[in-house]
């Protein structure tokens, strides 16, 4: 009884390694107005039914990324602060390999009116023999 469990979980766990498909998907994000990359933008590989995470990483250096998934059915989505959120849901599989090339990133057209900053003054100083406490301005 051992042996033959033993033949069958050798049999099914190769089995399942070799016909588990792994797409590699590759990429660099660009900044479109002015062409540099984007360090550190974010990738994700997403279910296209619940928007659930599958996979992810963040771009390098130099705006290139890598990153591989087991899904046959996702959706990639590339985001970045400052940036318009990107969605790809269209490409081609290769080989087992997604190449999107360039994906340009263009600037939100978001910004703050102004910022305000207010301080108080503290109500006790500290002198070198004294405590002086300013109750004028609490009043």
């Amino acid at each position: 009884m051992k042996h033959l469990l033993l033949i069958l979980i050798a049999t099914i766990i190769p089995s399942s390694i070799i016909f588990a498909q792994s797409t590699i998907i590759s990429g660099m994000v660009i900044d479109e107005p002015s062409g540099e990359p984007i360090p550190y933008a974010t990738i994700a590989v997403m279910s296209p039914t619940t928007s659930k995470i599958l996979a992810g990483t963040t771009s390098k250096d130099d705006g290139s990324f890598s990153l591989s998934t087991d899904s046959s059915s996702f959706i990639i989505e590339v985001r970045f602060i400052g940036f318009i959120t990107k969605k790809i849901e269209t490409f081609d599989i290769v080989d087992g390999k997604i190449d999107l090339g360039k994906i340009l990133l263009s600037n939100t057209e978001h910004s703050l009116d102004q910022v305000q900053v207010t301080a108080e003054k503290s109500s006790v100083e500290f002198k070198l023999d004294k405590r002086v406490f300013n109750v004028g301005s609490d009043l």
